[in-house]
């Protein structure tokens, strides 16, 4: 027997493994927002998303086909366009992600002050932006295997409050629940909302060499898990609108759910300390996850030397953790979360970064298409450009009431877009300014 043939992961066990990565804990932030913007309707923005959003999962369950190798936004363009589109594509997707985990700290912040009672983070907001970010960096630092245990109870944390509401939801149904027709054309404005708690389902594409059947079966995976995660969803905010009514879950949110389900006192503190502690410290948990791939994203790109201080970024410590990028990464979330305290608008700006991502493999994808003459494919691709146009479209609605102050929302990632390529050419133009023809 070959001892050196690695063991294959069956195909339901590898969509089991993707749903646990997509759903995370921004199903706890979405619904109070959705449900704000489209009332009783807003349950629909999951199914929205879902509709909108499946030509572009089609498009990278194509990408892992089309352009085999290490994976990823960088590999993809890199492949499909050039080597500056790979780099631009993986700076956007940092960049969003960035937002991402600005999310996560706001949320934190929220639900320290409205659960554990922390008012004096309202008045001392930068200094708590200091500490929070702080001890995740401190975290970053720690062997990955240390956390990973962590982690692991996480992953069954995480789904107890999901889980609890969608088995409890039939007996809370009733005329209670008002749709009112208008809320339906406000649908469009919960896709940069909703598919903030999709993002992740793109790293599933990474474990395309580890399932039965290779990449044509990873596409698969990340289809049959997308439309789980998609269908357990729209159960808890279905779930999350009958126990608590409309206007409730716009004002307290998911995690104030227990204060609806007609228990007792003693028995609704209970549930409620029990409840927030699972959201808070699934949060914290996704936090670090975010922040610890960002890290691992600005480390890969040190080493290809496309950074400035490249050289000081790619260095790590005696547990294999980049410092230097890790303390470049903190101050720039830092700078995010001081600059955007709105996790509305911070999770929009994160729907600008990582859909900048996925437009640049739907036109790599698109290239490679019309070159093979697989015109079939190609004008699939079309589709989910259109995709990757409505959730930019939306996005930059939701950033702000007018132009100039989405321009302003919005300058994070622009001017990270454009230092971004500033960095690539001085430092690609250096490389090879310093190489001899031929070499």
């Amino acid at each position: 027997m070959n001892q050196n043939v690695p063991v294959k992961i069956s195909f339901w066990s590898a969509v089991l493994m993707s749903i646990n990565i997509i759903v995370g804990a921004g199903i706890y932030f979405n619904p109070g927002p959705m449900a704000a913007i489209a009332g009783g309707f807003s349950f629909l923005g999951w199914i929205l998303v879902g509709l909108v959003l499946y030509p572009i999962i089609w498009s990278l369950s194509q990408a892992v086909q089309v352009f085999p190798g290490e994976g990823g936004f960088y590999n993809y363009c890199k492949t499909g366009i050039n080597d500056t589109a790979g780099f631009l594509a993986n700076w956007a997707y940092i960049l969003g992600y960035t937002g991402t985990a600005g999310v996560y700290c706001l949320f934190i912040k929220d639900l320290l002050v409205k659960q554990a009672g922390l008012t004096f983070i309202h008045e001392y907001s930068v200094l708590v932006n200091v500490v929070l970010i702080g001890i995740f960096l401190l975290l970053n630092l720690i062997k990955v295997d240390l956390i990973a245990k962590l982690q692991s109870a996480a992953a069954i944390v995480k789904v107890i409050p999901l889980v609890f509401v969608i088995a409890v939801c039939a007996f809370y149904f009733g005329p209670h629940v008002t749709y009112v027709s208008s809320d339906i054309a406000n649908l469009g404005y919960t896709l940069p909302v909703a598919i903030f708690a999709f993002f992740g389902f793109e790293t599933c594409c990474s474990m395309s060499g580890m399932i039965e059947g290779g990449a044509k079966a990873a596409g698969r995976v990340i289809i049959a898990a997308f439309l789980i995660s998609m269908v357990l969803y729209t159960l808890f905010h279905i779930g999350l609108t009958y126990i608590m009514g409309v206007d409730q879950l716009a004002q307290f949110g998911p995690v104030g759910f227990p204060k609806f389900l007609g228990f007792g006192e003693s028995i609704t503190s209970i549930m409620q300390s029990m409840i927030a502690f699972f959201i808070i410290f699934s949060a914290c948990n996704a936090f670090y996850g975010v922040s610890s791939m960002n890290i691992g994203n600005i480390f890969c790109l040190a080493k290809k030397n496309v950074l400035f201080g490249s050289s000081s970024l790619s260095k790590t410590n005696a547990n294999q953790r980049p410092i230097m990028a890790i303390l470049v990464y903190g101050l720039g979330l830092f700078g995010l979360v001081t600059f955007i305290p709105n996790m509305l608008v911070m999770t929009a700006l994160t729907g600008l970064g990582i859909c900048s991502a996925f437009t640049m493999t739907v036109v790599a994808l698109m290239l490679t298409f019309f070159k093979k003459q697989d015109y079939v494919r190609f004008a699939m691709s079309i589709i989910a450009l259109v995709s990757c146009a409505i959730f930019l479209y939306f996005s930059w609605m939701l950033i702000g009431q007018d132009n100039m102050t989405r321009l302003m929302n919005a300058s994070p990632v622009l001017v990270g877009a454009l230092v971004g390529f500033a960095m690539y050419k001085v430092q690609t133009g250096c490389c090879s300014i310093g190489k001899q023809p031929g070499k």
